[in-house]
Parts: C-alpha cells; sequence; structure tokens
C-alpha cells in the first residue's frame, strides 16, 4: 500500500513539473536593462521584463544605469560601478521576490493572463525603505558634483560646462569617478586624450579650468578636501593680438559706406563708446536703462552691474535708433532701447 501511494506521489509531482515547464516556456521574466530610452544624463532604467506568449510588458525597479556599467549575460551590475556590490544584492532580492509572485500566479491552475503575471510581479517588487536601491547621490562622486555646479549657470555657460562633462565622462570610459580619482598624472592623460580632437591647449584649458571651479566647489559645499591642481598647471598659448589699431579705428569712424551698411557700421561704434558693450546687452537695453545721461544694465553673462557715461556722440546713435516706447498687457515697459531698422542689400 505504502508503495503505491509513493508510486501515486511520485507520478503527481512528475506531472506537476512538467505543467511548471510548460508554463515557464509560454511565460517567464528576466532583468532588463532598457537602453532604447536613455535618459539626459546617458543612463537607462532597469526593469523586469514579464512576457507571456509572445507579449511583453516591463516593471521598472528604478534604478538607473550607465549601459557599461550593466553585464546583460550575467544580469548583474559591474565592478565599475561604484557601488556594485550593493545594488546587486538589493536586485537579487528584488527579484527573487518576483519570481515567487510569478510562480504563484502561473502554477495557480487557473488560466491566467499577462496584465495578472505583470500586476503581480509589480506589487511584488516595490521596494522596501531598507532595500537600499534608490539611488542617493554619493557625496564622494565627481560627475553628481559636477553636474549640480552646471545647474547654477547661465544657459551658455552651463552648455560650456556640459560639453567638458562629455569629455569627462568619454576618458573615464563609463567608470564612476571619485574626486580622489583625479590626480596630477590623471590630468596629464586626460589632456593628452583631448589633444587628440582639440589641438588648441587654449580650447583644451577652457575645460581645464571648468574641472578646477567644480573643484573649488566641492570644496566649499565640504564634499572634498582633495585639489589635484596644487601640482597640475593649465597650460595656455599666446595668440596673435587681434586688437584694431589707432589708425584702423579712425579710418573705420570715417568709412563711407553704402546705405544698407551704415546700421551695422553704427552699432559697431555704439559698441565701441560704450566701453565694448556685448551684443546681447546692447540689444537688451531699455528706454529705463537710458537715463541722466547714462546707460545703466546688469551684464547678462555676469549680472554685474555697470553704469556707463553716454558721450555726445554715442547720444546722437541711440536717439538715431531709439525704439517706439509700448506698454504690455501688464503695463509694464517692453520696448528695447533701440530698434536696428536695417534697410535691404541694394543690387
Amino acid at each position: 500500500m505504502f508503495h503505491c501511494v509513493l508510486f501515486g506521489f511520485a507520478v503527481f509531482a512528475q506531472k506537476f513539473a512538467h505543467c511548471v515547464s510548460v508554463l515557464l516556456v509560454m511565460a517567464n521574466i528576466k532583468l532588463y536593462l532598457d537602453v532604447r530610452r536613455l535618459k539626459a544624463d546617458g543612463t537607462a532604467l532597469l526593469k523586469i521584463s514579464v512576457s507571456h506568449l509572445r507579449r511583453v510588458r516591463y516593471v521598472s525597479l528604478g534604478l538607473s544605469l550607465m549601459p557599461c556599467m550593466w553585464d546583460p549575460e550575467r544580469c548583474r551590475v559591474t565592478d565599475k560601478h561604484p557601488s556594485h556590490l550593493r545594488l546587486n544584492n538589493a536586485i537579487a532580492r528584488l527579484k527573487l521576490r518576483a519570481e515567487d509572485a510569478f510562480l504563484s500566479v502561473v502554477a495557480s491552475g487557473s488560466r491566467y493572463t499577462l496584465a495578472e503575471i505583470h500586476e503581480a510581479v509589480a506589487r511584488a517588487v516595490q521596494p522596501e525603505p531598507e532595500e537600499g536601491l534608490s539611488e542617493k547621490p554619493d557625496p564622494s562622486l565627481l560627475f553628481p558634483a559636477f553636474e549640480k555646479f552646471a545647474a547654477t549657470k547661465k544657459e551658455s555657460t552651463r552648455l560650456t560646462y556640459e560639453r567638458t562633462l562629455v569629455h569627462l565622462r568619454s576618458y573615464a570610459n563609463g567608470r564612476a569617478l571619485r574626486f580622489e580619482d583625479i590626480t596630477r598624472s590623471w590630468l596629464l592623460g586626460f589632456d593628452a586624450a583631448m589633444a587628440k580632437t582639440a589641438p588648441s591647449p587654449n580650447a583644451r584649458a577652457i575645460h581645464m579650468r571648468n574641472l578646477r571651479a567644480v573643484f573649488n566647489f566641492s570644496i566649499d559645499e565640504g564634499l572634498t578636501s582633495w585639489y589635484p591642481f596644487r601640482k597640475f598647471h593649465i597650460k595656455t598659448v599666446k595668440t596673435a593680438k587681434r586688437a584694431l589699431s589707432v589708425e584702423d579705428l579712425r579710418r573705420l569712424f570715417s568709412a563711407e559706406v553704402d546705405g544698407w551698411q551704415e546700421p551695422y557700421l553704427d552699432f559697431f561704434k555704439l559698441s565701441f563708446m560704450l566701453v565694448g558693450i556685448n551684443a546681447v546687452d546692447l540689444l537688451h537695453l531699455t528706454p529705463g536703462s537710458f537715463r541722466s545721461g547714462r546707460v545703466e544694465f546688469n551684464r547678462s553673462k555676469t549680472s554685474r552691474f555697470y553704469s556707463i557715461k553716454v558721450e555726445a556722440e554715442a547720444a546722437g546713435l541711440i536717439e538715431k535708433y531709439r525704439g517706439q516706447c509700448r506698454r504690455n498687457k501688464r503695463g509694464n515697459d517692453s520696448a528695447a532701447l533701440l530698434q536696428w531698422r536695417v534697410p535691404a542689400e541694394s543690387g
């Protein structure tokens, strides 16, 4: 009798295992780094793919990784990530919970849908606060500090810092750099790598100064005390002097030009007379900027305040191109001080 019961149980277990194997062929789950939609910082979301009858749905684990920090064959975070051990442990726990939820649906004996599997897995992998999977910024890492500092800058300056960050990420080759990783020898190697595409020392110096500024910022913020630039000199080379001579300026100011060229020459003259005000600030002057014989404004790039005396020649050009004052819906002055009416080119 006992042997019959044992034989019957063995047959049942074999059939059950066969049914489960068939179900697992029809439906399965696996870890998947979704590189189809990279985030702005170049990272991709780690997800669990749930497939059934050739249809796939995804459950996000809330973790973003650089593609080079993920091993798709072993489904593990590589040692290029500074927290790879902690993340792999947390991912393994979540995957185990996902597999338990998956099996509870497919082995229930009833018919199931992809939506039901997806819902069960999504509930199971909601990370607990102690999971340690959330990516809190590591204060010892360089790139988060770099991004934080760049975000404080105005658009044109921020774009320059973002270009520097592209060079840094390329040279780091996917590695998450810590402040202490940047040594004098590292800087020399970085400069040599940039020289392959940017032969001008002055162009490379811009990126080096940006990196130095991030270190100064990070020291002020208490993120690090490391400073590799004490023994590293940022090299620049002198360039040919491009300033106009006094004689060239005299010829330019007295030049006779065609009518359509006159506004361009006047624009240059006024910029020169207002101690070299740049085009952005000149075009953004409002009627309120010109009062009591002075032009007053905050420079767009640095926000520094300027108050410049307007000589008679400059005042004449301002009157020549003075714009029409209008009021917007809020009752504020919306007109520019100057309106450059450029006639069509003749001929």
